[in-house]
């Protein structure tokens, strides 16, 4: 039987982006680039990939996916 190849050692655990930083991070995009700040979260989220910061790239990773999905209009209403 072969043994299977993890990614991480067990005793890692992936980042953890806080909510309020994900909402932040949103919203200082949406001032500074307004059309197609999802886009832009996207090229971020890229190049941490790039460079192997983990938690950048999950941040960014989830800002795109709260942008893209509209709920940022909401959240700066409510902000």
């Amino acid at each position: 039987m072969l043994k299977t190849v993890t990614v991480r050692p067990p005793n890692r655990r992936a980042p953890h982006v806080n909510e309020l930083t994900v909402r932040r991070a949103a919203a200082q995009l949406c001032r500074q680039y307004p059309q197609n700040s999802w886009l832009e979260a996207a090229r971020r989220a890229d190049r941490a990939y790039a460079a192997g910061h983990m938690f950048h790239f999950r941040l960014w990773g989830r800002v795109t996916h709260s942008l893209r999905g509209g709920r940022m209009h909401a959240l700066a209403a409510a902000g």
